[in-house]
Parts: C-alpha cells; structure tokens; sequence
C-alpha cells in the first residue's frame, strides 16, 4: 500500500492498462503457439474430401521461386503464406524462453518441418500444387514473427 492507503502496480505506471503481451504467461504463449500450428494444418490441407490413394510428385515445384509466375495471384500467395507464418513466430519465440540465438535456429527448423508436412500432405491432392516457394515464404514469416516478438521483449526489457 502507497502512503495514501491504495494499492501501487508499478507495472500500470507508464500505461493506463497492461498491454496483452505482458499479461500472457508462458504456458498461455505455448497454447497460442499449438492452436496456431493447428490452424495452419487445417487451413492448409483442405479440402479433405480430395486426398487420393496415389501421389504427384511431377506436381512438385522443387526449385523455389524458380518458376513463379508474374501475376497478381502469385504475390497473394507469397503474402497470404508469409502472413500465415508470422503469428506462429511471434507465438513461438514468446513460447519458449532462452537463448535467442539458438531459440530461432529452433523456431525456424520448427516452421520448416510444419511446413514441409502441410505440402507434403498436397502431394495426394489433384488440385493442390505443393512447392518449395511456399515453405521458403513460411519460414520468412516466421522470421519476421519472430523477429517481431524479439524487438518487442527487448524494448519492454529497457523500459
């Protein structure tokens, strides 16, 4: 209690109200980090009702960004897959206290694997076109994401 018999939260002093970063635990970060994972799993593997009994490696863009089209549609899915991806660094990276050096090594071979299964798993669909670009753009947004939550932790440890 201050001197004025109320209670002192000097985390309030600066603000008005905690932002959500400050409030969520590492355990809240982690369940956040699974559901997001899950998220990009579903979002990325339907529709279910067209997985096939026989693959398609010949579909397979193996080169990324070999042949990319220059279209309108294209920049879409670069962007959509970077988006997707950023939230899960962002997540992650708040996840899993430690050494950020090896933190994002781990992060980043963590999204590499999520997204080499979600595009293998587009090998059994005929309308599916699985590529590396798209695994290149996941790992860049998970970069950024966890770029992102790391500028942030450093600016709230100097303040």
């Amino acid at each position: 209690p201050s001197v004025h018999g109320t209670v002192d939260y000097p985390m309030l002093t600066n603000t008005l109200t905690p932002s959500i970063h400050s409030l969520l635990t590492t355990h809240a970060w982690r369940t956040l980090c699974l559901l997001w994972a899950g998220a990009i799993v579903v979002g990325t593997t339907i529709p279910w009702n067209d997985f096939q009994n026989h693959s398609h490696w010949g579909l397979v863009q193996w080169m990324p960004y070999g042949g990319i089209p220059r279209s309108k549609r294209a920049l879409a899915d670069l962007v959509i897959n970077v988006l997707l991806y950023l939230p899960f660094g962002y997540c992650t990276l708040r996840a899993f206290p430690g050494r950020t050096g090896r933190r994002m090594a781990a992060i980043l071979l963590l999204a590499a694997a999520l997204s080499l299964s979600t595009e293998t798993s587009q090998v059994f669909h005929h309308n599916r076109m699985p590529s590396m670009t798209d695994v290149c753009n996941n790992i860049l947004g998970t970069y950024l994401g966890a770029f992102a939550a790391r500028r942030h932790l450093t600016r709230a440890s100097t303040r």
